[in-house]
């Protein structure tokens, strides 16, 4: 994987051990490649990525909706932010918000 493709992934960090006094925390690293579009396919397979992401990092809402805006590039970047902002505006769930974007893919 050259350095080309790099600026296709996005990186996070999991704390898998708390730290304590005696141990620093102990991390894993988990990689997920920005949505660029695609098939409906590689929606469901892209976006089951990202749930899981988002259940491991304990994301509220909020965090689930900045970071799927952050990841999606494209064609849907521009409609995805419009649906975050219909459903901030709206005071929509992050699993409304969601299903909007899914049926825009």
């Amino acid at each position: 994987m050259g350095r080309k493709h790099e600026d296709d992934y996005v990186t996070y960090t999991l704390v898998t051990t708390p730290a304590t006094n005696d141990a620093p925390a102990e991390t894993a690293k988990l990689k997920i490649k920005k949505f660029r579009g695609g098939s409906a396919r590689d929606w469901l397979r892209w976006s089951g990525q990202f749930r899981t992401l988002a259940r491991k990092k304990g994301w509220s809402d909020e965090q689930k909706a900045h970071n799927l805006v952050a990841l999606i590039e494209g064609d849907l970047e521009t409609e995805v932010e419009v649906a975050a902002r219909d459903a901030v505006n709206g005071g929509q769930s992050f699993e409304q918000f969601f299903t909007a974007v899914t049926r825009r893919c």
